[in-house]
Formats: structure tokens, sequence, C-alpha cells
């Protein structure tokens, strides 16, 4: 009877309990709060921390190579404006070579570029990656709470943002390449692929045909549509993704 009685008593003290916790931390607020402080903890960690160290006496240090490379093909695109080299003379001297991956990353900078100010590309060059680098985390909740639930895609969040390693390096302040770009999209077109799978329905064709529109507002449709997308962005950037979209296929 005593056992019973020190349950009962415990069971009203968390009832309780529940009842004053603030409605703030019952809802969804607080997850958005955790997930926008996770993306200022990636943005801090990658633009905040090297900002001196990049942007020192009047000079912005780009990371070698591959970042000061892209910046000169910024130049050149802003100059030819939408058209990206092609075929650089200057690699490979004295033979040249043809450029192969794709010209999307380049144009996004370029673009920003003629936006902001072309006196600002060195600024808008460095803090591009950065910038990339910090949104991964937004797909990455998504995949983790479609996947397990909110709680794992916090997880994964943080982990994304703080992980050392390759990925870190490559979406840093200064380090202007595109494969930050090509993590971004990728992950992202991932996450649409992912979520249509979570909600397919059983359409046939013929329902389909009598009302495409709903279909493709109100079912998984749109989130494939969405997710061909940002397939397309990804081999727009890197071309050699072709391969990945074959993997998917499979």
């Amino acid at each position: 009877m005593a056992k019973n009685k020190h349950k009962n008593k415990l069971k009203l003290i968390k009832e309780d309990v529940k009842s004053n916790i603030p409605l703030f931390f019952k809802s969804n607020y607080i997850i958005y709060t955790i997930l926008f402080l996770i993306i200022s903890v990636a943005f801090y960690i990658r633009a905040v921390i090297p900002w001196n160290a990049t942007f020192a006496n009047g000079v912005t240090g780009f990371a070698m190579d591959d970042a000061v490379f892209h910046m000169r093909l910024v130049e050149n695109l802003i100059t030819n404006f939408p058209h990206r080299l092609t075929y650089d003379a200057f690699t490979h001297y004295p033979f040249g070579s043809v450029l192969s991956w794709g010209s999307l990353f380049d144009l996004i900078i370029g673009t920003l570029v003629l936006i902001f100010g072309v006196d600002n590309i060195n600024t808008i060059g460095a803090l591009v990656p950065a910038i990339m680098g910090t949104l991964v985390v937004i797909p990455v909740y998504l995949i983790g709470k479609e996947i397990l639930n909110k709680k794992a895609g916090l997880f994964c969040a943080f982990l994304v943002a703080i992980l050392p390693g390759a990925f870190l390096q490559r979406s840093t302040l200064g380090f202007t390449d595109n494969h930050v770009a090509e993590v971004l999209f990728s992950t992202t077109f991932l996450m649409f692929a992912i979520i249509a799978f979570n909600r397919v329905k059983d359409i046939t064709i013929l329902e389909f045909i009598k009302n495409p529109l709903y279909y493709i507002i109100k079912t998984p449709l749109k989130y494939s549509v969405m997710s061909g997308i940002f397939l397309g962005l990804y081999i727009l950037t890197w071309t050699t993704g072709l391969i990945f979209s074959g993997m998917v296929a499979l």
C-alpha cells in the first residue's frame, strides 16, 4: 500500500510539473529555436572565427589553389555575363584544357556580385562557401526528422554543424570551391526524395490523368519535382554527379 501511495504521489508531481511547463516548450517553437541556434553555431565556426585571418591588411586570403582559380573564373564571368569560360588556355599550360565541370557555382557568385556591387567581389566570393555550408544544416535536420524523429534531426544537424574534416574545411570562409555547393544541392535532393518516399500513396495513371493538378499539389509528386530540380542543380555544379543519379535510379 505504501509503495502504491508513493507511486501515485510521484505521478501527481510529474503531472503538476508538466502542467506548469510553458506552452513554448511544448510546441515546435523550441525545436525551431534549437535549430536556429545550431545554424548560428555553424555560421560562427565557418565565417566569424576565421574572419580576421581571411580579411587581413586589405587582402582577402582565399584558399589554395582551386579557390583562387574559381575567383578568376568569376571575374571572367562578370565581364562576359552570363557566360563562363569553357576552355582555359592557362590550365595545363601551354596546351590549355576544357573546363568539364558545371558553371553553376561560379554563376551564383557572379550574380551576387552583380547585385551587391563589383567592389564586393572578394567579400562575396569568400562568404558564399560559408553560407552554403551553414545551409546544409537544414536539409540534414529534415532528413533525420523524416527517417526517425525531430530529436534525431537536431542531433544530425548539430553534428554536421561542428564535425571537423573535409566538409568543414571546404565550407569555411575563403574556401571558394564548388564542392560545398555539391554537398548542399545533393543533400537537399536526398531530403526531398526521402520526403516523397515517406508520403507515397497509391495513385493510378488514370486518376492522375483525370486531375493532374491535384496530384501535383497534394501528393508526393511535388516533392519528386523538387528533388529533380535539386538533382539538376547538383549536376550543373558537378557534371560527374550523373553517377550519383544512376545510383539513386538503381
